[in-house]
């Protein structure tokens, strides 16, 4: 008897468990879901930003062109695609989700179309309102 009831309360807590993780995945999903998608010029913007904030692209004085916009043959619905062209030369992709504001960056060296992603990441949302460091 003593048995059952140890195992009983053990299922009640593992059911309360999982229905209370998946309240709050459905929480976290409705959440992401209901923001507004990013448009052309806010998801230039927050590359703007975070260059500027990771680079200092606001003070480069140097001789090398250094720009960056919206590619508007890889950006679709789902995805904006800012093409920055470094001091480097490099050119550098970064795919952003219109809606979660995920990031991921892709890049190839000066000469190669071989596009390859990179480890950095961020989420561009956080960089929607921030100004140059």
């Amino acid at each position: 008897m003593k048995r059952n009831l140890i195992s009983a309360v053990l299922i009640v807590f593992v059911l309360f468990t999982m229905t209370a993780c998946v309240s709050r995945t459905k929480e976290r999903n409705t959440s992401v879901a209901t923001q507004a998608a990013l448009t052309n010029e806010q998801a230039l913007s927050a590359i703007t930003n975070y260059l500027n904030d990771v680079y200092d692209l606001e003070n480069y004085k140097g001789e090398a062109p250094c720009y960056w916009d919206i590619d508007k043959e890889l950006s679709n619905d789902d995805t904006a695609v800012v093409y920055w062209r470094s001091y480097t030369a490099a050119h550098v992709y970064f795919y952003i989700d219109r809606v979660s504001g995920d990031t991921y960056v892709m890049g190839s060296a000066p000469g190669s179309d071989k596009k390859e992603k990179t480890k950095e990441t961020f989420n561009a949302r956080e960089y929607l309102n921030r100004s140059a460091k």
